[in-house]
């Protein structure tokens, strides 16, 4: 149990005393802790605040007070500021239940040093940290352990901030990767893979998304599900929102088209962010249906899509595009139907009017239309007649495939 900010002052007053005040400050930290030159007094102070800070975050959180989380938690970055702006705006969404953040005191470290390869700065500080919490309604609890590291305000320099994760870089060309040492042989693929994936999005996006994309990729699932909300559960190997890093899960045995089909996806979902500042505010089956059709080149997710729309208009299980729409509130029975059918429906966009329509459709939405309003615009029809244009198209190719199917042996099908 963490001890409270009271015992934490006794007990460093109580090792000062014991050091007395001749040469304390100089005395280097125990060997495996922080390096030669940062006292123990230091890092005895730094366990204290640490501590305290840990106890404001879990409070914070506890009371879903987005605003308090936040004054604990470096912001200087502009994508960690985006992502934990976004995790805390969770909070209205789903209230956590207990939440609890559990400094382990005896692994604090003051920079410069070396962390299990990873590198920290003068100045900063590391320690293992491990949050349990809990949401209301679900049973279990939950937690995640890692390597957190802790910076100083620029505005308050006494005030220890958090930074997230200790992590470590690789720079590509457009990309920045930024991973944790068992995930460095997936980083270094990463790197090999990106210009090929950035490029082929692009093109068939018709855009260039600005600047240097950030990669993250997560040692487990637990830690991943943590970095986007603490009531997210879902299993998933990638996310992406506006203005965040693209968050991967490491995957050591994941072959290269695999990868490449990952990236593309989840970067599609980036250039298509790039299209306007409403991008996000589009149909959640267009969001995932576009990033599906960027992975197409890779992983064959058009032809793998349709063939999935097609069994379920044989068997009456395809899904309104309403209730495809919204990420917060879907009947969890069409969770599938968010990616194939939407995938199917943005690639018989491109069929029915060509790929600049495609784009120019996808960009009206981004920037505030409808999907009537940009149906009309970009496709020359409202959404209620490309819907029977697409649905008219499924029934036609399934026909086509039950006529050949029951054609007699040696005749075709009609």
């Amino acid at each position: 149990m963490r001890a409270n900010p009271r015992v934490r002052i006794m007990a460093v007053a109580s090792l000062l005393m014991a050091m007395g005040a001749g040469g304390a400050f100089a005395q280097a930290a125990p060997e495996g802790g922080s390096p030669k030159g940062v006292s123990i007094v230091g890092v005895a102070f730094a366990e204290m605040e640490l501590g305290a800070l840990a106890d404001r975050m879990g409070a914070a959180c506890s009371a879903g007070d987005a605003d308090a989380y936040l004054a604990c938690v470096d912001l200087t970055d502009p994508v960690w500021a985006t992502e934990q702006r976004t995790w805390a705006a969770d909070f209205a969404r789903q209230k956590p239940g207990d939440v609890g953040i559990a400094i382990e005191t005896a692994s604090v470290r003051l920079g410069p040093a070396e962390w299990d390869g990873h590198t920290l700065k003068a100045g900063d500080a590391a320690a293992n940290v491990t949050w349990s919490w809990s949401m209301p309604g679900r049973d279990e609890m939950r937690s995640v352990s890692y390597v957190a590291r802790f910076t100083r305000s620029a505005n308050e320099p006494d005030a220890w901030r958090y930074a997230g994760p200790l992590w470590e870089h690789l720079a590509g060309e457009g990309v920045d990767v930024m991973f944790i040492s068992p995930s460095r042989a997936m980083a270094e693929q990463v790197i090999d893979v990106w210009h090929e994936v950035r490029t082929r999005v692009h093109e068939d996006m018709q855009l260039v998304v600005p600047g240097a994309q950030q990669v993250k990729i997560y040692p487990d699932m637990g830690l991943l599900q943590h970095s986007i909300y603490l009531s997210y559960a879902d299993p998933l190997s990638g996310w992406n929102e506006p203005g965040e890093s693209i968050k991967l899960l490491m995957s050591q045995g994941r072959k290269a088209d695999g990868l490449k089909g990952l990236l593309a996806h989840e970067y599609g979902h980036a250039a298509n962010f790039a299209m306007g500042p409403q991008a996000n505010e589009s149909p959640w089956w267009v969001l995932e249906g576009i990033a599906e059709v960027m992975a197409d080149p890779f992983q064959g997710t058009v032809k793998r899509s349709r063939d999935r729309v097609l069994k379920w208009h044989d068997a009456d299980e395809l899904a309104p595009w309403s209730a495809l729409a919204d990420f917060y509130d879907f009947d969890r029975k069409y969770y599938g139907h968010v990616y194939a059918q939407g995938c199917d429906m943005v690639a018989f966009v491109a069929t029915l009017r060509g790929r600049d329509a495609r784009n120019a459709w996808l960009r009206a939405m981004a920037q505030g239309k409808s999907i009537d309003e940009a149906s009309v615009e970009a496709l020359g029809i409202p959404w209620e007649g490309v819907q029977k244009a697409w649905l008219a198209n499924v029934r036609s190719e399934s026909l086509r495939q039950r006529v050949g199917d029951e054609a007699p042996a040696g005749q075709p099908g009609t």
